[in-house]
């Protein structure tokens, strides 16, 4: 184990960067990982000489593969993992696919989150209705069903669905802690125009102000002040707060990532689980919301991503002029090699975006993971990513 480094971009699996770190490290883990949505996310990406070009940023399809059986046979031996359990049933219940495949790998990189988490820490799972249920029973046996707090449902206004079915509009956010021990700072948002009505009375300092039929300790009716806006419930909602609204297109702060969420979102999440210094951990960081929030937030920040135009894009949009220390990405011939021989298509993503023309292909085929795409004029600098794959 080894102490981990805050204020850091990490580039590769989160799993293998969170089995290094030491117990209880962190104050906050918010986690927004594939849903098993059935789909591929495409980045936009720019490349000088051969124009804009789309490439895979990341993945959401599973299957039940090689790694999913050798995932799933770590669980069916080992009856003292956390998640034992829930990972055997669930196989009896739904049998080898890719959801199951999906599971397998979710409950892996839970059991280091478990792992990592200070007793006085929490934990938000951001998923869908595809997964929320399964992903659900694997947070229970991982961390306890007693630290489960609230299932958030984040509610937006744009829907998608079948024609003969309901739109779907919400996501779900799994929050669990330690109601003891971990930090809380409760919110507020501001009284709908609605309820303004409501405040018909003025104090002597000329505050807007209601009452209730309820009486304090003196015998005096309670006040309800406009100023003190509304308590945050389980429902994070565009119909009570407009920001709360997914990312618009030409929003300021929109970088067009597929996954992207509103900074509010997350702004919320880390205000109300820590305090000024504390470590927020986001396992799958993507372009860097959470990581970028925390910092804004006067919070210390780890952020780890399997994609390396992710963690460009962050260093170079998101936390420009920051200091931030970056993890797993070569910086030498010798880390280039060592990148190539460890993981192939992580070196492709890597080294064809440092390639003048070339943008990573939309699908890894069987190449060893040296490949691209360029314009004709640029087809000679493959020779580059070659020589450094050995």
């Amino acid at each position: 184990m080894s102490s981990l480094q805050a204020n850091a971009l990490y580039y590769g699996d989160c799993l293998d960067w969170m089995e290094q770190w030491d117990d209880q490290s962190v104050d906050l883990i918010y986690l927004d990982p594939p849903f098993n949505s059935k789909a591929n996310y495409n980045q936009l990406f720019h490349t000088d000489g051969a124009g804009d070009a789309q490439f895979r940023a990341f993945t959401d399809m599973w299957y039940w593969d090689h790694a999913a059986v050798q995932r799933y046979a770590k669980y069916e031996n080992a009856s003292g993992r956390l998640a034992h359990d829930a990972i055997v049933g669930l196989k009896k219940i739904l049998g080898a696919c890719g959801m199951m495949s999906y599971l397998t790998y979710m409950a892996e990189r839970l059991e280091h989150c478990y792992r990592l988490l200070k007793p006085t820490g929490s934990i938000y799972l951001h998923c869908d209705p595809t997964a929320s249920h399964y992903l659900k029973i694997l947070m229970d046996v991982s961390f306890g069903s007693f630290l489960f707090n609230n299932e958030i449902i984040w509610h937006y206004a744009k829907g998608h669905g079948p024609t003969k079915a309901y739109r779907r509009k919400h996501d779900v956010i799994l929050f669990y802690a330690n109601p003891k021990k971990n930090k809380f700072n409760a919110q507020k948002y501001a009284h709908l125009d609605s309820q303004l009505y409501r405040f018909n009375r003025i104090d002597e300092d000329g505050k807007k102000y209601r009452i209730n039929h309820t009486r304090d300790k003196n015998g005096e009716y309670k006040r309800f002040y406009l100023d003190d806006g509304v308590k945050v419930d389980s429902v994070w909602s565009y119909l009570r707060e407009s920001k709360f609204d997914q990312l618009p297109h030409n929003a300021e702060e929109n970088l067009g990532y597929g996954t992207q969420k509103p900074e509010c979102l997350l702004e919320r999440i880390i205000l109300c689980a820590t305090n000024e210094g504390d470590i927020v951990l986001d396992p799958f960081c993507g372009c860097g919301t959470t990581v970028a929030v925390a910092e804004k937030l006067n919070r210390q920040f780890v952020g780890i991503d399997i994609s390396s135009f992710a963690i460009d894009l962050i260093v170079n949009r998101r936390l420009l002029n920051k200091s931030v220390s970056i993890e797993g990405i070569p910086f030498s011939f010798e880390a280039a090699e060592k990148l190539a021989k460890d993981n192939p298509f992580n070196f492709e993503s890597w080294a064809v975006t440092r390639l003048p023309g070339f943008a990573p292909n939309t699908k890894q085929v069987a190449d060893g993971g040296v490949d691209g795409q360029a314009g004709e004029d640029n087809r000679n600098v493959a020779r580059m990513g070659l020589l450094l794959a050995g």
